[in-house]
């Protein structure tokens, strides 16, 4: 079935909500779907030098509910050292030319035709039945997901970090 020594299978399976979830709850549920949309259609794009764990696709992959179930390969062997800590030099450079390879392969992909259409909205911004796809600023932490939190940012002590 799997074509892997050992694989990592991620379910999700949230609380109920009670009345109306909150954005950080529909970013979470949102962001699995982004993640799962990924491996599915984008993750075959890269290059060896930024090397993402292998998808396998599953039965229930096209049902809507949870919980939701990501079979990847997992990476533990090829990759034995967890990052934790400081890194030396050579890791920090490892580090930044896989950074450099991932985000170089998805430069510009918002305009391709079939990605442009599949862009994921804020979640405040997201309605049901909307298409999947990947997030429209290509990551899980930009502002319009935080609001919350970017709102409870007490700005003078920002500027006394800053400064």
């Amino acid at each position: 079935m799997f074509m892997a020594d050992s694989v990592i299978i991620k379910t999700v399976s949230p609380p109920q909500m009670r009345g109306t979830a909150d954005e950080g709850h529909l970013r979470k549920l949102l962001s699995y779907e982004v993640e799962r949309w990924f491996y599915q259609h984008l993750s075959h794009r890269l290059p060896a030098a930024a090397k993402v764990a292998k998808y396998f696709p599953i039965e229930d992959e096209t049902d809507e509910t949870l919980p939701l179930r990501i079979v990847l390969e997992d990476l533990a062997k090829e990759y034995p050292n967890p990052a934790r800590g400081s890194l030396a030099l050579n890791e920090t450079q490892a580090v930044l030319s896989w950074l450099a390879a991932f985000h170089g392969t998805f430069w510009g992909i918002q305009e391709e035709d079939h990605i442009r259409e599949r862009l994921v909205p804020p979640p405040l911004l997201h309605k049901e039945g909307d298409k999947k796809g990947v997030w429209t600023q290509g990551t899980y932490w930009y502002l319009d997901t935080r609001r919350e939190e970017l709102e409870s940012v007490d700005e003078s002590d920002v500027f006394a970090i800053l400064y």
